[in-house]
């Protein structure tokens, strides 16, 4: 995740076609036998299917998508190379990423994009500072503007967070480089890889210099590590230690996921209810807005919209994704991410318009989901594309959600089996 002020959405209106007059209409999954085949925003099967979307990454200024063709979109902000196309010139809509081979997943951090491939490869652009890029012959005031292997180990998951990234090894342990949160008291420039001492790892989330992991496929215990400033770190040690230079036990477990935002955390347990942790003057921590939680707190029962599967975190804002569908965000609501006009929401407020949600993603400058009929949908603050339309609104305003259209080629689609 990564953070950023965001200017005011006047009024969330219906989605902004992007693709043909169709596909705004189209609410439900698009399979309905009564309207023949479905409409495919990002190719077609060869048995007639729709290819999914099965990995959606929101950052700094720029998102990517991967598709289940092994194919990897990004869009947005340009400036510090991010996108790998070799120039600062924000594209004036998504483009496809090219690293040689097909993509097996897909992060962006701050200002930098890393992707791996399905052999365990990784290749980064973007910003080096702090050493996100993992380059150690590139300085941290560097970028890098083509997307660069960089020497790792063979991992199969890829994670990235403000000027940290880390790898998922077939050990399922991490390897970090960039920001350290091993040493988060006397951070430097950190471009080689440092193994957590963490085991059997199965997910982890990169918050503004905390992250956390879920460790164990049964227990799937949540533990936290890094700078514990508003104690985003979610460990309440009565020494009011500052740093934690390890992971360290939150006392929660049995989650489905963890998601880490500028200066808090949430995750949601096996009945659906969200624990958050952190900053909470605006209410994202899912309680009475006002102070710091600094140990995972379940959710109040006012705040609760019903059995959650997906939390999201984002700049002092939440979103949750209700398992019927439903899209809730609280908090600051900058970029209007709840649909109020821009106005703080200390209640979970429904997106309306945007029933029908797959799964969901909060970053710097505003949100995008994957909506059921497989279109992604992106809204927020648009200065530099991240709607996927190019820098068309260069004084950054907030945009109603609109439909991203992916520069997608349906000859090389058709051939992956259903």
């Amino acid at each position: 995740m990564a953070f950023e002020d965001m200017e005011v959405l006047d009024s969330l209106e219906p989605f902004a076609d992007a693709t043909d007059a169709d596909d705004a209409a189209d609410a439900d999954d698009g399979a309905d036998a009564n309207d023949g085949p479905p409409v495919c925003h990002y190719g077609t099967r060869r048995d007639g299917s729709c290819v999914a979307v099965t990995r959606l990454a929101v950052g700094g200024g720029h998102r990517c998508a991967l598709l289940e063709t092994k194919a990897v979109y990004c869009w947005g902000q340009q400036s510090e190379g991010q996108l790998g196309l070799g120039t600062s010139t924000t594209p004036s809509s998504p483009v496809r990423i090219d690293v040689g081979a097909p993509v097996r997943d897909v992060a962006v951090g701050e200002t930098s994009t890393h992707i791996l491939t399905e052999q365990g490869q990784v290749f980064a652009a973007g910003s080096n500072q702090f050493g996100a890029l993992g380059l150690p012959d590139v300085g941290a005031d560097e970028t890098v503007g083509t997307f660069t292997l960089v020497d790792r180990p063979a991992f199969k998951r890829i994670f990235a967070g403000w000027y940290t990234t880390c790898g998922l090894t077939n050990l399922d342990e991490l390897q970090c480089w960039g920001w350290p949160m091993h040493n988060a008291e006397n951070p430097s420039f950190s471009p080689q890889a440092t193994p957590v001492p963490l085991t059997n790892v199965v997910e982890a989330a990169i918050g503004r210099k905390a992250m956390c992991a879920i460790q164990g496929e049964f227990q799937r215990e949540v533990l936290c590590w890094g700078d514990n400033e508003r104690g985003k770190v979610g460990a309440k040690d009565g020494t009011g230690q500052p740093f934690h230079t390890t992971p360290i036990s939150t006392a929660l477990a049995g989650v489905r996921s963890v998601s880490m935002g500028e200066a808090h955390g949430c995750a949601v347990d096996v009945e659906g209810v969200p624990h958050c942790w952190g900053h909470n003057q605006f209410g994202e921590a899912g309680v009475e807005p006002g102070g710091n939680k600094l140990a995972p707190t379940p959710i109040g029962p006012a705040y609760w919209p019903g059995p959650i599967v997906e939390v999201t975190t984002g700049y002092a804002s939440t979103c949750y994704l209700r398992e019927d569908g439903a899209l809730f965000c609280v908090g600051a609501n900058q970029g209007d991410l709840a649909g109020t006009g821009g106005t703080q929401t200390a209640v979970p407020a429904e997106l309306t318009e945007l029933k029908g949600t797959h799964s969901l993603r909060v970053g710097l400058a505003g949100a995008c989901v994957v909506r059921v009929d497989g279109a992604i949908v992106c809204w927020g603050r648009d200065f530099q594309g991240q709607l996927g339309g190019g820098a068309s609104n260069s004084g950054g305003d907030a945009e109603p959600p609109r439909v991203v259209a992916l520069p997608v080629d349906e000859s090389a689609a058709v051939v992956y089996p259903r």
